[in-house]
């Protein structure tokens, strides 16, 4: 080693290194043609995959999944129940000349809310339905504007959905219930109507109920508010339900819906609800013949 100069001393390390190099293959070689199969089986699957990964092969595309989480505050819910349902609903006309209000005094319409004073009383007063079949059934909560001898008769009802005024025959009666029930008359109309929905569950403390008013035009007012006290019913009772929507500027029978767009009930007074149950069975039941009041 002491008699070789510098040049050879760096062609030994290049060849020391090269005898190495191979001595190191020929062993791996070796070891992987004694290791068991599933080894090198295993070792060449992550090869590939990982080669796959990183080099997609010709013509073919890569497809990255990327999860966005998208954040609905409760406005959003309250801004889509509004537009969803704003269709399905109907401002009644009912003419003074009807039986319930020529008979009655301006003081009732003061207790539902529709006027303050007796002076306000107008000619024809309004109220805000509920279209809750694509056939045309309508349904509204007044208190005193219909007796049971405006049965068949006909009203003029405003259509949010094609603002156009079309003739619904009053088939159903209830003062106890406060509910009346329509039906588009389809042989003047034809086709099918924006309805809403009943809902799947049940109403739940705390729900957000919106309260949609039609009374002043086609397009409606509304107020937000939660049911803040619910007793369940059972075979003899109803459901006790009360809302903190503030009645002192709200009309009383206006329709409310919760913020999957379904309907919810008539508001009451007191900010009492009549909830849709008992609605939603007696349509299901229908009736072919006008219920008395008190029945």
């Amino acid at each position: 080693m002491e008699d070789l100069n510098k040049t050879q001393l760096i062609l030994l390390m290049l060849f020391v290194s090269f005898v190495t190099s191979i001595a190191t293959g020929v062993v791996t070689v070796t070891l992987l043609e004694q290791a068991p199969k599933s080894v090198t089986q295993q070792i060449n699957r992550v090869v590939e995959r990982t080669v796959e990964k990183i080099v997609p092969g010709p013509g073919e595309t890569k497809t990255v999944n990327t999860t966005t989480q998208v954040v609905v505050s409760e406005d959003d819910l309250i801004i889509q129940a509004v537009q969803k349902t704003s269709p399905a609903l109907v401002r009644i006309r009912v003419p003074a000349s009807t039986q319930a209000l020529a008979t009655s005094t301006a003081a009732s319409l003061a207790s539902v809310g529709a006027i303050e004073t007796i002076a306000d009383a107008p000619s024809d007063t309004f109220i805000t339905g509920v279209v809750v079949s694509d056939g045309g059934r309508i349904i509204s909560s007044p208190t005193g504007l219909f007796s049971t001898s405006d049965v068949d008769k006909e009203f003029s009802v405003l259509l949010t959905s094609t603002t156009t005024e079309q003739e619904a025959r009053l088939v159903y009666v209830s003062d106890e219930q406060n509910l009346v029930v329509f039906d588009i008359v389809t042989t003047k109309s034809g086709g099918k109507f924006a309805s809403i929905p009943f809902p799947a569950g049940k109403l739940s403390l705390g729900q957000t109920l919106v309260l949609m008013d039609l009374t002043n035009g086609v397009t409606p007012s509304v107020s937000v508010g939660r049911i803040t006290n619910l007793v369940l019913g059972n075979a003899s009772s109803s459901p006790v339900v009360s809302t903190n929507i503030d009645t002192n500027n709200s009309i009383l029978g206006d329709p409310l819906v919760d913020t999957n767009g379904s309907f919810a009930g008539f508001l009451k007074k007191s900010g009492k609800v009549t909830p849709f149950d008992g609605i939603k069975t007696l349509l299901n039941k229908g009736f072919s013949a006008p219920i008395d009041k008190n029945t």
